[in-house]
C-alpha cells in the first residue's frame, strides 16, 4: 500500500514501478546503496514512490513506510530535503551533487572534526548528570550529521524516556545548531 502523498490529479491506481534514468529518485537510491541502506531503495518501490511522489516525503510517511530506526529515518530524511533543495533552486549544479568537489567550506571543516560535535555532546551529558544517555547515541549511531536535526520526538523513540531530560537535550542540540552552521546532510 502506498502512504506517500499524491500529487493533484494523481490517483492511487496510476502508481508505476518503473521511473525515468537520472532522476531524483534514482540518486536517492544510489545514496541509500552507498550509504549501505538498499533495504530501503527496495521499500521505495513497494510503496510506490515515484519520481513525482518523492519530494512529499516526511518523517511520518517514511516511519508509515516501514523505516522504524529513528537515526536512519531522519538520515533519508536530511538526504530527501537536500534533494529537494537543489531540484527547486534555479540554478541547479551541472554536474552531481554528491561529488566531493562540490563540498563547502563548513562540509570540509565538519569532515575534519568528525567528532568533535559527539565529543561535546558526550561532555555536556556528563557535566549535566545525563550520562545515561551516552550509550543511546552510540547505539542508535548517532553521529555528527545527523545530530542537528534530531526532534523531541526522535529522542523519545531513542529511549530518553523523561521529559525533562529530553527537554534538557534537545535545548543543548538547538543551541549547537544555531552556534555552528550545518550545510546540510
Amino acid at each position: 500500500m502506498c502512504y506517500a502523498k499524491l500529487p493533484i490529479g494523481m490517483s492511487q491506481g496510476s502508481c508505476e514501478s518503473g521511473v525515468e534514468d537520472g532522476t531524483n529518485l534514482d540518486r536517492l537510491r544510489s545514496w541509500l546503496d552507498q550509504e549501505g541502506l538498499s533495504k530501503y531503495g527496495l521499500l521505495l518501490d513497494t510503496c510506490c514512490v515515484n519520481d513525482n511522489r518523492w519530494p512529499y516525503l516526511s518523517v511520518k510517511k517514511l516511519k508509515k513506510m516501514g523505516i522504524t530506526h529513528v537515526v536512519k529515518r531522519r538520515t533519508i530524511y536530511c538526504y530527501i530535503e537536500k534533494l529537494r533543495r537543489i531540484s527547486e533552486s534555479k540554478n541547479p549544479p551541472l554536474e552531481d551533487i554528491d561529488e566531493k568537489k562540490h563540498q563547502s567550506r563548513s562540509e570540509i571543516y565538519e569532515e575534519k572534526n568528525e567528532n568533535a560535535s559527539m565529543d561535546h555532546l558526550k561532555a555536556w551529558l556528563d557535566v549535566q548528570g545525563l550520562g545515561k544517555y551516552w550509550f543511546l547515541f552510540n547505539f542508535h549511531s548517532v553521529n555528527h550529521r545527523i545530530l542537528p536535526y534530531l526532534s523531541k520526538r526522535d529522542l523519545k523513540e531513542m529511549g530518553v524516556a523523561d521529559r525533562g531530560s529530553r527537554r534538557m537535550i534537545h535545548r543543548y542540540i538547538r543551541n549547537f545548531r544555531t552556534k555552528f552552521s550545518f550545510a546540510g546532510y
